[in-house]
């Protein structure tokens, strides 16, 4: 299966436990393929930098 996953559940996935947790890890463990495009990927990139100024407790790098 493949799989486009919005931005809110990557950045949620990336800073609170919880359902989006849950696909992010379930990606890992390779249950289904992750599809993405570049604009999609710098807009994940831009939203983790933004949120993580307001959670500079939490790392998001992998």
């Amino acid at each position: 299966m493949t799989v486009v996953l919005d931005t809110n559940v990557v950045v949620s996935a990336v800073f609170w436990a919880g359902e989006s947790r849950d696909c992010m890890v379930a990606w890992a463990k390779r249950r289904f393929q992750l599809a993405v495009a570049l604009p999609v990927l710098e807009e994940y990139a831009e939203t983790t930098r933004r949120v993580r100024t307001k959670r500079p407790e939490v790392n998001p790098e992998p």
